[in-house]
Formats: C-alpha cells, sequence, structure tokens
C-alpha cells in the first residue's frame, strides 16, 4: 500500500473518486463475458477485497472525536464501508480546527461483506485509525442499512473484535449531509443543474404566460411563439410576466427548516430545524422496489442497471401521452395544450391504453418507467416540503447517480414549482449521494 493521500490539489475536502494515491487498490472489477447470457446469472469476475467504488477525502479531524474509525451500511443490493485514518501519525488533535483525516468509502455487492471486513483489515491499522486518538473509550462501530441484521452485527463485530450496534439510517443520513456541507464545496457535493431541465422549465413557464395573456378579454396570442419577430410589449404582457414565478437560488435560511430526502427501495423525508434537530416527517412507497417490480413486467428484467441503462437511450413520447397528443380538440374554444411544450407528459405511459404505442421498445418503456416513478417521487416530496415550510430540499439516493433519474426529478420538481406558483422551493441533488448514511455512521459523534 502506498502512503497516506495528502491534501487535495483543489481545495481541502474535495473528494477523489478512484484516487491513484488513495490508501486502497482501486482496480475495476473485470467484466465477464455477458454475450447471450440472461439478467439472472449474469455474473461478475474481480479481484478478491477490491471494491467496485473508492472515494477518498480530507475531512476535520473534530467530526470523529468519538469515532470508532470504521463503519457499515448494508444495503439492499450494496454494502458501503468508511473508514478514517489520521493524516500526520505523528499528531492529530480532534479538537484542533485545522487538524484533518483521511477518510475512505468503499462500495461493494451486498453479498461481499466478507471482503469489505478484509479490505478494511488490510488498509487500517490500530496506529492509524482516528480510534486511536480516543482508544480509552469503548469502541463501538456504527452501522446502519435495509440488510444490517443481527448475523451480519455478529460478523463484523468478532473480525473486528468491537462491538457493533445499528443506529437509525434517517438520522446518519443527514448527519452525513451535514458533515459534508460544512466541510466541503458545494460544487464538489451537487450535481449541476441539467441544461436540458432548464431549457424545458423555461418552456413551460413561456406557455403559462402566453395562457394567461390569452384568457385577457381583447387580447390575440397565437399559441406557437413567432419564430422570426418577438411579439410587441403590451402592459397586459407586462403585467402577467411581472407575476410569474422566476426561479431562486437554493440556500439555507437563517431560521427556515430545510428537508433531506433519501430515495432508496422507498422515500424517506427527514426535516431538519433551525436548531440542527431532525425528524421524520413523511414517505412514500415509490422508489426503487416499485421502479424494478414494474420494470420486471415491462421490459423483463429487474437488473438495476439493466433498467437504467435501456432507459439512458429511450424516447419516453413513444409510450407516453405528451401535449402535442391532445392539441386541435376541434371544439373552438382555446386549447390549453395548444400553448404547452410539445414533449410535456401529460399521461405517463398512456399510450400502452391507446393502443398508440406500436413500435415502441424496451428502451422507451424503461425511459416512461423510470421517468414516472421518480417523477411522482419529486412531485409528493416537493408539496411535503411546502407543508412544512422548507425552502431548500436535499435529495440523496444512488438512483440519482444516473442522469436519466436526476431530470426526472428536477424536471418533476421544479416544473410543480413553476405551475403552483411556489418557486421559493428548490431541490438540490446530492453527488455522493450512497456514502451519506456511512459518513454519518462513521461521524456519529455521540459518545459511547
Amino acid at each position: 500500500m502506498g502512503n497516506d493521500p495528502s491534501k487535495p490539489p483543489n481545495g481541502t475536502g474535495v473528494p477523489r473518486e478512484n484516487s491513484e494515491d488513495a490508501e486502497c487498490n482501486t482496480e475495476k472489477p473485470l467484466s465477464a463475458d455477458t454475450s447471450g447470457m440472461t439478467s439472472s446469472n449474469r455474473y461478475i469476475i474481480r479481484p478478491k477485497d477490491v471494491p467496485d467504488k473508492v472515494i477518498t477525502m480530507n475531512l476535520p479531524a473534530k467530526m470523529f472525536r468519538h469515532s470508532a474509525g470504521v463503519a457499515f451500511d448494508i444495503g439492499g443490493s450494496r454494502c458501503k464501508v468508511a473508514f478514517a485514518k489520521r493524516i500526520n501519525a505523528d499528531s492529530c488533535d480532534s479538537s484542533n480546527d485545522e487538524d484533518q483525516v483521511c477518510v475512505t468509502m468503499a462500495v461493494f455487492h451486498r453479498e461481499d461483506i466478507s471482503d469489505a471486513v478484509t479490505y478494511v483489515k488490510n488498509n487500517i491499522t490500530d496506529g492509524s485509525s482516528v480510534y486511536s486518538l480516543h482508544c480509552d473509550e469503548k469502541r463501538v462501530i456504527k452501522t446502519c442499512g435495509l440488510s444490517m441484521g443481527q448475523d451480519a452485527r455478529d460478523f463484523i463485530g468478532r473480525d473486528l473484535q468491537s462491538e457493533v450496534r445499528r443506529i437509525d439510517e434517517f438520522t446518519l443520513t443527514v448527519n452525513g449531509l451535514k458533515c459534508l456541507l460544512s466541510a466541503i464545496p458545494d460544487e464538489s457535493i451537487f450535481y449541476e443543474n441539467s441544461k436540458i431541465v432548464a431549457e424545458k422549465i423555461n418552456r413551460l413557464s413561456t406557455g403559462l404566460m402566453r395562457m394567461m395573456m390569452s384568457l385577457q378579454p381583447d387580447v390575440e396570442v397565437s399559441p406557437t411563439p413567432p419564430e422570426t419577430s418577438p411579439e410587441p410589449e403590451t402592459e397586459t404582457r407586462k403585467e402577467i410576466e411581472n407575476a410569474l414565478p422566476t426561479s431562486v437560488a437554493v440556500e439555507d435560511i437563517p431560521g427556515i427548516p430545510y428537508m433531506v430526502v433519501n430515495i432508496g427501495s422507498g422515500t424517506s423525508c427527514m426535516l431538519v430545524s433551525p436548531d440542527g434537530s431532525n425528524r421524520y416527517i413523511s414517505g412514500s412507497p415509490q422508489g426503487g422496489t416499485v421502479l424494478l417490480s414494474l420494470a420486471k413486467l415491462l421490459v423483463n428484467t429487474s437488473d438495476y442497471k439493466e433498467v437504467m441503462d435501456l432507459a439512458a437511450s429511450g424516447d419516453e413520447t413513444r409510450v407516453s401521452t405528451v401535449s402535442r397528443d391532445l392539441r386541435n380538440n376541434n371544439t373552438g374554444e382555446k386549447d390549453f395544450y395548444e400553448f404547452m411544450p410539445e414533449e410535456m407528459v401529460v399521461f405517463p405511459l398512456g399510450k400502452l391504453l391507446d393502443g398508440k404505442s406500436a413500435g415502441s421498445r424496451p428502451e422507451d418503456l424503461a425511459i416512461a418507467l423510470v421517468k414516472y416513478v421518480i417523477g411522482m417521487i419529486a412531485l409528493e416530496t416537493f408539496w411535503v416540503a411546502v407543508a412544512h415550510g422548507c425552502q431548500a430540499v436535499y435529495v440523496a439516493g444512488g438512483i440519482l447517480e444516473h442522469r436519466v433519474a436526476r431530470e426526472a426529478y428536477e424536471e418533476w420538481f421544479q416544473g410543480t414549482a413553476i405551475v403552483s406558483g411556489r418557486v421559493n422551493v428548490q431541490c438540490r441533488l446530492v453527488k455522493l449521494t450512497s456514502f451519506l448514511g456511512v459518513l454519518g455512521a462513521l461521524a456519529d459523534n455521540q459518545s459511547n
């Protein structure tokens, strides 16, 4: 193994993914030849004890004042592990605001818990662990996750010779986010807003404005904006433009609570109060379980990666009813859909019902399904945030690692904000989303 990573070149705390100078082997898994194989017997060959993904970062030592130096999060499909090491083996003071430790977080398949434990043992020693800063305390390894049952805790405890305790996953997710917000630049924590979604939201806003103008007496507005010359400015137009909501930046406003959404097998919502306390406020059955169950029916696979790969090249408009499909109602009345963006989804998967989905592919079904499930989550969580007076919503979940899912959440959330006139409610999608729980467990500063 190499030396401990030094301070990242992009500034303190900037995470590095599969860093070459990280304290672990980051060779990528070797994929087997899967030609002609079904999803049920597909397999992966990878070297023993090599994780699928590794991220390292430097964080303040004070965050780990009572840490056992290692933590685990075993979810429905993946096992995450995190450990913290002293950067300077000679001196490290957890009460010093400037001293830092190197945190490594890695992902394994759920069935590879033994590999994850071995990986920790090979990469950390008693002298380098942050636990050596306070070894007078009883060592208690904090864990979380859907599959972190007693058998898993017993196995980890025996192998690492420590007590293992399961902690509330909701609390640890919030803890992990707080660690990132306090120590890492925003651009390293959050995904950038999608330009594709921004353009869609802009067209939606413009369509609403034109529809509102058309409802005014003695104002003639064509449904489709002219492409060459803009319409003349009128007092009515200016008044409506001023009344329409505009996008605002997400920020934590002192005295106003914010919400943390975690999308996993289902979806949970945690309210973080101005005093820093947090509590579970709502949830939804919509999530990975519903998505993969429906995918098994629609595209004949419940393999998560296969579904997302199919969705990445699909065309939703082939199977979902969109605005252009509902235009020209021939009633002589002003038609709402004439003013809306032509690709705006009205009924997800609607063409399956009316028989107009001929020629659709599994890819089209996959993207329509992903956007529907994620869109419903965005819609529900938006109104939960409104009900609790939140303006900032931080969204986490492994599914957000996929572009299609991120764009679906943004589009439905921002679209609802525009239509409802509540644009002060905005969302940020967290990049290090898979690691919030295990990072929160590692940095849990409750004394043992």
